[in-house]
């Protein structure tokens, strides 16, 4: 069976939200289309939808906005207490039309709040929000986990990894968890400090004058499997970077492309950027293998997301990427015909323009 949306078949995508478990709180990475398909999903699932374009009663105020909406759902929290939690006591006796974003958002998710259905779906809750705002929000989403599961759609992963450990990227109609982890004491640090207690505890064997021989044989068994767990693991290479107390293991194919300036490494995707603990030359080295090429001496590209080579004149040129419309890498003149013999015209587009 084929599943149109606006005429787009999205059959992969509503079956991956079929499949979706949600937790308390998730968040999907998605661009503009792919959340509008979204939310005609959960608009079919009696959801509760907010994309903060809806408009109040301008001639309310913010607490008798909030005291009407706490009658029509049968809300019996004290309304002090809601004004506080969602930051809103000082704003209270302001009238709607007079709020600046900032308030009308926290109102929103205030009410949102209230309402009584089981799943409430956000869009871009942090888009153009102060930082207070956006540290108030962080501060009641956990609010709702006890009556409501939070699905918040988002453009980018940097808010995405503010709100949630559970982080969904849709890629081609499907979509992927990414692996993410808080930030805990050093795991290396950790196993080396085992490794060198069981060094430890066999040398004081030997020297002890009577050796345990089935204890000398498991701590060499714990090294040996310790050394093997490590090696095994570092065969599955992900490249961490961080965000905030987060750490996220992206995988090469998500890259768009790396740019190094000033000293610094940034890998962008989805619409994000993320600082990385490497140098260019080792991220060339690193990704040679996935796919990746240095096309120019601060960029390197992932030349699965190539769509256009672009010619601006005799010496300048750039490369265009697959959903980055107004996003272009200069190319090095002594890279064009290298580049030109990785693709046929029929996979990349070259322009002169």
């Amino acid at each position: 069976m084929t599943l149109n949306m606006g005429g787009v078949d999205v059959t992969n995508l509503v079956d991956s939200l079929n499949a979706l478990k949600l937790s308390s709180h998730s968040c999907v990475v998605a661009n503009t289309n792919q959340q509008h398909d979204i939310i005609s999903y959960f608009a079919h699932k009696d959801a509760w939808i907010e994309d903060f374009s809806t408009p109040f009663h301008e001639r309310l105020s913010v607490k008798e906005q909030l005291k009407f909406y706490m009658k029509w759902f049968n809300h019996m929290e004290d309304i002090h207490r809601i004004l506080k939690q969602f930051g809103l006591l000082d704003a209270q006796h302001i009238k709607i039309k007079k709020l600046d974003y900032d308030q009308y958002v926290l109102l929103k998710v205030a009410v949102a709040y209230l309402q009584d259905k089981d799943i409430v779906v956000f869009k871009n809750i942090l888009h153009n929000l102060k930082v207070e705002t956006i540290d108030c929000i962080l501060n009641v989403i956990p609010l709702f986990n006890e009556h409501h599961k939070v699905l918040q759609l988002l453009s980018y992963i940097d808010h995405a990894l503010l709100l949630s450990n559970e982080v969904y990227q849709v890629k081609k109609e499907q979509m992927k968890l990414l692996e993410i982890h808080a930030e805990a004491p050093d795991e290396t640090l950790s196993v080396t400090q085992a490794i060198n207690t069981d060094a430890t505890n066999t040398m004081n064997d030997l020297t002890s004058g009577e050796p345990n021989v089935s204890l000398l044989n498991e701590n060499h068994n714990n090294i040996s499997r310790e050394i093997n767990r490590q090696l095994t693991r570092n065969n599955v290479f992900r490249i961490s970077v961080k965000s905030e107390d987060k750490t996220l293991f992206i995988n090469p194919e998500d890259i768009d492309y790396i740019e190094g300036a000033d000293g610094k490494v940034n890998i962008y995707l989805n619409n994000a950027s993320f600082k990385a603990d490497y140098t260019l030359s080792e991220l060339e080295e690193k990704l040679k293998v996935y796919g990746f090429y240095r096309c120019h001496r601060s960029y390197i590209i992932n030349l699965q997301k190539v769509t256009e080579m672009i010619t601006w004149s005799k010496n300048s040129y750039s490369i265009k990427f697959d959903g980055l419309e107004n996003t272009f890498v200069p190319l090095s003149r002594t890279k064009v015909k290298e580049m030109q013999g990785f693709f046929n015209n029929q996979m990349v587009q070259f322009t002169e323009n």
